[in-house]
């Protein structure tokens, strides 16, 4: 029996990625609540820095000011003030009026103490429309760099005005990609999560053939199904990664070439001493590794469970046998060097050899809960009658037990980084106590109180409203703790889960759950001549 993709179902998950799309673009129009710098310079070759602010200041240019020179002071510059809202706005300068449109625009330009006096005439000085003409000088990656989570790397070197200036911003909460850090940084946040999911039907299948499992078989193309999002995963991801690399987003800070330059004023010896690991080219090389292995050996486990089901015998079945372990040694590889390249190069200063085992627990569990949650639906539709409590116990019992080992690789990185009480590993917690305690608690107290509390009887592991509500729970909290991991890098304390991060996932739910269920469409939902087939039709816990 072949699942029938009616137009019903079409219809409501357009509709649901239109409303996923319209709360993203409401999020997105309201999205630049912080201030946002770029470097210009002037015809005499003065440098300043254009701060531009585009919704109601939590505090007023006078506190701002005050802020500014408390600080410069304390780093041996003074800094003049210019007002590009209010100043000539009047006199019909288009340049300097085109600044209304926003709350705050001001231009700040540095100079050293010793020679403070011999730019006293500058605060008076008007400057002509060429001052706003923006260059792109790569400081914006320089800035991001100071974030990370601390400043020792940067406090030995004698920095000019201007990158001290650049640093004091940044503490008052500046960013240089122009308001697009959230949309960029949720777009990853999105993108890795159900990319993940399809990696862990992957992972499953490649198991379950490699430990010649019989329980398994009737969740087959269901699994298949969910492999059908990894193509689409991919070109989402390589466009994040291309957009980072060609400077688009600042997502990894690393891909600036000044950082890793000894002569550049922004070089960081920590990040450079991580080459070529953290290179353009080598990042590129492993992704097309990652994604060629991926992709191909899902295409390769589709194609000849199709071809099963035409031939029989077990020819195929020992060639899935021998092509589900080779994958387990390269998805045990691959899986924590993904990790390590997309996700834990975000907090470039820091490093955990966990931090792979962990990401793969979030994965592996986020695929377990969608695999059921899907199951349960289908059942209600009224398909697959052939799974039956047992095999719905069985899928129960790993998404219980995987709850535990998410926990568990959680609780290990965190207390061995807070025993050594290392700096350079503890900045990683240090900033998500300090900005993202909450949630980072909720999380971690939701993904592993419910499944301990309520999971444990063998009667709710079969239960479809206690597996439904548990299970929806925990998928968010899991796309929680993928935000958690991928944030605090990208856009530090400014951090909301608003319309636009509601809004982002719905409309990637809504996606995902398309392309899934059109490849359901595709085939049969039961396998045929499957050497296990009739065991596990007979199947009984």
């Amino acid at each position: 029996m072949n699942f029938q993709f009616t137009s019903k179902i079409k219809r409501n998950l357009f509709i649901l990625m239109a409303v996923g799309f319209i709360l993203f673009v409401v999020g997105f129009m309201g999205e630049k609540n912080h201030l946002y710098s770029e470097v210009v310079t002037a015809e005499d070759g003065t440098e300043s820095v254009l701060l531009e602010y585009y919704k109601e200041l939590p505090f007023t240019k006078e506190e701002f000011i005050s802020k500014v020179n408390a600080s410069a002071a304390e780093e041996g510059i003074s800094v003049t003030f210019k007002d590009m809202v209010s100043h000539d706005a009047h006199e019909g300068n288009a340049e300097e009026a085109s600044h209304e449109e926003h709350e705050f625009a001001m231009l700040l330009t540095p100079h050293s103490l010793e020679t403070a006096e011999t730019h006293a005439h500058v605060e008076g000085h008007e400057h002509d429309g060429n001052d706003h003409a923006t260059e792109d000088h790569g400081d914006s990656h320089g800035e991001e760099a100071h974030a990370e989570g601390g400043h020792d790397a940067h406090s030995t070197a004698a920095h000019s005005p201007m990158e001290t200036l650049e640093h004091i911003i940044h503490h008052e909460g500046a960013f240089a990609d122009k308001g697009h850090a959230r949309t960029w940084s949720n777009l990853l946040v999105n993108a890795f999560f159900f990319f993940g999911i399809g990696l862990g039907a992957l992972f499953f299948i490649a198991l379950q053939y490699a430990t010649e499992s019989g329980w398994g078989v009737v969740y087959k193309r269901i699994l298949e199904g969910i492999i059908g999002w990894l193509p689409v995963g991919a070109i989402i991801l390589a466009l994040i990664f291309f957009a980072g690399s060609m400077h688009w987003n600042h997502i990894w800070h690393w891909m600036d070439p000044d950082v890793m330059d000894p002569e550049s004023a922004h070089f960081d010896a920590i990040i450079a001493n991580k080459q070529p690991f953290l290179s353009q080219w080598f990042f590129w090389m492993m992704n097309v590794i990652y994604f060629g292995v991926f992709l191909l050996f899902a295409r390769g486990f589709r194609k000849r469970s199709l071809q099963e089901d035409i031939e029989g015998g077990t020819k195929i079945h020992m060639k899935n046998f021998a092509k589900g372990a080779l994958f387990l040694v390269l998805f045990g590889y691959l899986s924590s060097v993904m990790s390590w390249h997309w996700i834990m190069s975000i907090d470039t200063h820091w490093f955990s050899t966990l931090f792979g085992w962990f990401v793969f627990s979030g994965i592996w569990v986020s695929a377990t809960i969608f695999i059921l949650l899907l199951v349960f639906w289908m059942k209600g539709q009224g398909y697959l009658e052939f799974i039956n409590e047992s095999h719905i116990h069985d899928m129960g019992k790993w998404m219980f037990a995987i709850s535990f080992l998410w926990t568990y690789l959680f609780f290990s990185q965190f207390m061995l980084i807070w025993y050594a009480n290392i700096p350079e590993e503890v900045t990683y917690y240090l900033d998500r106590f300090g900005n993202y305690k909450w949630i980072l608690w909720t999380t971690v107290a939701v993904n592993f109180v419910i499944p301990i509390v309520l999971l444990m009887s063998r009667e709710a592991k079969r239960s479809r409203p206690t597996i439904m509500i548990i299970g929806a729970i925990l998928f968010v909290f899991h796309w929680v703790d993928v935000f958690i991991m991928i944030m605090p890098g990208s856009v530090f304390d400014h951090w909301a889960i608003g319309v636009l991060e509601i809004g982002m996932f719905v409309f990637f739910l809504g996606l995902f759950i398309f392309t899934v269920l059109r490849t359901l469409s595709k085939a049969p939902l039961l396998v045929k001549n499957h050497p296990y087939l009739d065991e596990n039709l007979h199947h009984h816990t």
